[in-house]
């Protein structure tokens, strides 16, 4: 049993469902813009307040090399320390991919990504200078760490306090 309807009422229901579907389309855009520009009027600049910054880097270290890394990264911290430097905050990863996780404070906010060399970089390795006897040495232990390090990712952090 089919039900039947007259041809000139399908065509109007076939009519009737084309005219409100364009009509609720245009009543979804019409409220769109409306949203759109009471949006754009009440914009107004702000920035984040009571906020610090953060660089978290994650470290992978080849195979075996943990240990030579931990060494170097002993130096590294001694020397920012004598430099009166405040260093990342070390987590050693138990699970995951990834061995280290450094968490650097951006003091000065994101801003601080600017520099291609820093004070405080310069300041460090100055004592690295110191402690190893010369810039060739420096330059060596640097070789020597980065070819620990089989991968490394870095994100920036926003943390309200």
């Amino acid at each position: 049993m089919f039900l039947s309807i007259p041809s000139e009422q399908f065509v109007f229901l076939i009519l009737k469902n084309n005219i409100m579907k364009k009509v609720s389309i245009l009543l979804v855009l019409m409220f769109a813009i409306a949203a759109g520009t009471w949006a754009q009027n009440n914009l107004k600049p702000t920035k984040h307040e009571n906020v610090t910054w953060h660089r978290i880097v994650l470290i992978k270290f080849h195979q075996g090399k943990v240990s030579r890394a931990k060494e170097i990264l002993k130096i590294y911290g001694e020397a920012g320390d004598a430099a009166g430097l405040k260093g990342p905050q070390q987590y050693w990863l138990i699970t995951g991919e990834y061995n280290l996780m450094d968490v650097w404070t951006l003091e000065g906010g994101p801003s601080d990504l600017e520099w291609s060399r820093s004070p405080n970089n310069i300041k460090w390795r100055a004592e690295m200078v110191k402690k190893l006897g010369s810039d060739e040495a420096v330059r060596i232990l640097q070789d020597e760490y980065q070819s620990l390090i089989a991968d490394r990712i870095s994100y920036l952090s926003r943390k309200e306090i």
